[in-house]
């Protein structure tokens, strides 16, 4: 599951530079990011169906561990760093 909802979540780093290299409004793109990443996570049973053709359920454990490993860490990490350095 976790390797799946990795794969579904979009990948921050291309979107910014693909709407850096269309001269995009970067600080546009850079707020709505966060709402973009939460919807990937709600709608992933979504997905499932549509790519897979079934709904499985998943123990809200596995869910909790992936957003874990996707979201708060990458997110947290920096900022602890930076208070490091």
């Amino acid at each position: 599951m976790g390797f799946l909802m990795l794969m579904v979540i979009p990948c921050t780093d291309w979107y910014l530079m693909f709407s850096s290299l269309a001269k995009g409004n970067l600080l546009l793109s850079t707020s709505v990011l966060p709402v973009n990443v939460l919807l990937q996570v709600l709608l992933l049973p979504v997905y499932l169906f549509i790519f897979a053709g079934t709904i499985e359920r998943v123990p809200l454990s596995v869910v909790g561990e992936n957003i874990l490993l996707a979201l708060v860490i990458p997110f947290v990490l920096p900022h602890v760093t930076r208070c490091v350095i």
